[in-house]
């Protein structure tokens, strides 16, 4: 039965495979919501505006009888665990279609929050309050997550209360070009944290550390978190993503009923061998391991720090730029040689420490980032020339840093 599961994760990862002329873009934003006072808002009052603001054709989800969000064909908006606001946009062909299903949702929510005296805030870290202070929505899963990772590093608090993100996901073609892209996606998220570092605050105080939600992240859990093992190993495809999540805990599983059941250092091999895993457990469980770089049926590259859209949009631009050009991949590919889960660790560490004059991979960052504006000016597009100037902007300011 449990090689019959991981052939089900497997199948459940090669059914994401797109043909070359369907490749997309999506985008997730984290935002705060606070008050004039940088408070944050109070989980029952931002779920009656929700419940205010869905419409009829928008379904509502729950989870042990609390509404967690909803969702239509364009986009889904989900609580997070301290009340953080994520809308995630539906991949589309292109930026401009980000753009404005973004913009409709801002409207209206915002309509909602300034009746109430709220905002929406984009920062990498709550820029008021410290993690202790903010409080969990009553959701069991959240909580068996805190109890969890209490045990397995110093920072699992801080992650869930007061991180806010900006993921982009794209598409692959096969197993291949899954595996080409992850890795170099793996290699990148240390230089795209650099670029996306929108933390100036780090628990009521000015941070003393760049990428400040890359230094939380490895802090959280080493199993699920940062980058896997077997990334850079030569069998590494479908299989051995699926292997090595099955052979870890979930920390919870769903029951029939939806709700969150605790399963602790139980292994996901343990949970399902005495049964097939249904699509929706499958999904549930990859989205219960966090690594920079995460599989579902698409890529979603989790380096970003939450930004104003201007900027969320240019890191989409990179991105996209980056991932949907054969020549740009082979060239940082090579550029980059030999890399292993060591050296991502130590670049992380010596950005975090030396921003972009830190090392990664016997480069400056700064080196690589000049080597990104290169290659990203040989391969401009009408799409990119009008949403990636702030990344842009930034790279040139950090290539030129002394």
């Amino acid at each position: 039965m449990n090689q019959n599961n991981i052939e089900k994760i497997v199948h459940y990862f090669k059914s994401g495979e797109k043909c070359d002329e369907c490749m997309k873009t999506g985008m997730e934003i984290e935002h705060f919501v606070l008050d004039e006072n940088g408070n944050s808002i109070h989980y029952e009052e931002l779920v009656h505006m929700l419940e205010q603001m869905r419409t009829e054709s928008e379904i509502p989800y729950y989870e042990e009888g609390h509404l967690l969000g909803f969702y239509n064909d364009d986009y889904s908006v989900t609580l997070e665990p301290a009340s953080q606001l994520e809308i995630s946009v539906s991949p589309k062909d292109s930026i401009e279609e980000i753009e404005k299903i973004y913009l409709e949702f801002q409207e209206k929510m915002e309509y909602f929050l300034k009746n109430r005296g709220f905002h929406l805030v984009n920062k990498g870290y709550h820029p008021f309050q410290k993690a202790e202070n903010l409080e969990l929505i009553p959701k069991k899963r959240y909580e068996y997550m805190n109890a969890y990772f209490e045990k397995t590093g110093t920072m699992g608090k801080n992650m869930m209360r007061a991180t806010a993100s900006v993921q982009v996901s794209i598409d692959y073609t096969d197993e291949a070009d899954f595996v080409e892209k992850y890795r170099l996606a793996c290699i990148l998220s240390p230089v795209f944290a650099l670029l996306t570092d929108n933390s100036p605050v780090f628990e009521g105080e000015q941070s003393k550390k760049r990428m400040v939600r890359t230094f939380i992240w490895q802090h959280t859990d080493p199993v699920r978190c940062g980058i896997f093992p077997q990334t850079f190993q030569e069998e590494f495809g479908y299989r051995a993503y699926a292997e090595y999540l099955y052979e870890n805990p979930p920390i919870l599983v769903l029951d029939r009923k939806g709700e969150a059941v605790y399963t602790g250092n139980k292994k996901a091999k343990e949970i399902y061998d005495d049964r097939e895993m249904t699509e929706e457990e499958i999904e549930h469980l990859l989205s219960m391991f966090f690594p920079d770089v995460r599989l579902k049926k698409y890529i979603e590259i989790r380096s970003g720090d939450s930004m104003e859209l201007p900027f969320a949009l240019s890191y989409a631009a990179l991105v996209k730029t980056i991932f949907y050009s054969e020549e740009i991949r082979e060239n940082l590919t090579h550029f980059f040689g030999k890399v292993t889960k060591k050296d991502i660790d130590i670049a992380k560490q010596s950005l975090i420490d030396q921003g972009s004059q830190g090392m990664a991979y016997g480069k400056t960052a700064a080196e690589i980032i000049e080597k990104l504006v290169l290659e990203i000016q040989a391969h401009l597009s009408p799409e990119t020339v009008r949403y990636i100037g702030c990344m842009m902007e930034k790279m040139e300011e950090l290539s030129h840093a002394v």
